[in-house]
């Protein structure tokens, strides 16, 4: 190719073929040189190459991993993000299995039947949760949105996905659950106590009031006791409480003692 600069300064571009001529005995004669105008088709491929590398610099920027693969589940697109969490460069995924990169194999089983899922419907596909371990072992809990697209015109459908690292997220929410479980359970402790505290104060009234009524009352039936020793003659058949006198003599010391 051969890229000519007019002297306005604008620039064409020739494909130069050079082919040599000879007689019917084999002699050489000549020299043909045939140029082809291939202008436009030089400013396509260069624009399509200036799209596609602006293409790669927006994909690699994003955080998220954003990848494609074939009905087949070969990754036929991938950025940064998704290359640097299997520990390869993006080129190196390209036309590779998932099941024959994944870390865990299990989760490339459970991708793949999404993938067929959202195939066979035609239509987007939210996962909420799926788990994904990268190239060091690590867990990462991610939210993924799986599109049907054709990366060629009238070509086979392969499946988009974006999928978003919400491990952090779903850790903030775990410990905000355990807090709130903490507040709840700290709650009803406090209202136990408070209960507790009522049931004791509502105790403690009648047994104070018992005991520092007690001694004044044993000194009391001392007191009484010797004047009805006394008359015990003349009181008998005497019942105390529906006890006979000389039972009760005995047995009301004896729960005075108790209490």
């Amino acid at each position: 190719e051969l890229k000519i600069v007019h002297h306005n300064g604008s620039e064409r571009c020739f494909r130069i073929f050079v082919e040599d001529v000879f007689t019917s005995d084999g002699d050489w004669t000549s020299r043909r040189i045939t140029s082809y105008d291939i202008t436009y088709e030089t400013r396509m491929r260069e624009a399509l190459f200036e799209s596609e590398y602006r293409l790669r610099q927006v994909l690699d920027l994003v955080p998220h991993h954003l990848y494609a693969k074939d009905r087949h589940g070969g990754f036929i697109m991938v950025n940064k993000a998704v290359a640097e969490a299997f520990g390869m460069e993006p080129e190196d995924i390209l036309g590779r299995n998932h099941y024959d990169l994944a870390t865990v194999k299990s989760e490339a089983l459970r991708s793949r039947a999404e993938d067929l899922v959202v195939l066979e419907e035609g239509r987007a596909r939210m996962i909420a949760e799926e788990e994904f371990t990268d190239v060091h072992g690590e867990l990462h809990v991610m939210e993924s949105i799986k599109v049907p697209f054709s990366p060629d015109r009238g070509g086979a459908l392969a499946v988009l996905t974006i999928s978003t690292d919400i491990t952090a997220r779903r850790v903030a929410e775990r410990r905000a659950d355990e807090h709130r479980r903490q507040l709840i359970q700290a709650d009803k402790m406090k209202s136990l106590g408070i209960l507790v505290a009522g049931v004791a104060h509502e105790i403690n009234n009648p047994n104070n009031f018992i005991s520092l009524n007690l001694p004044i009352l044993r000194r009391f039936f001392d007191d009484l006791r010797p004047f009805l020793d006394e008359r015990r003659a003349e009181l008998e058949p005497y019942a105390l409480a529906g006890m006979p006198f000389s039972k009760a003599r005995e047995l009301i010391p004896q729960l005075l003692d108790d209490i």
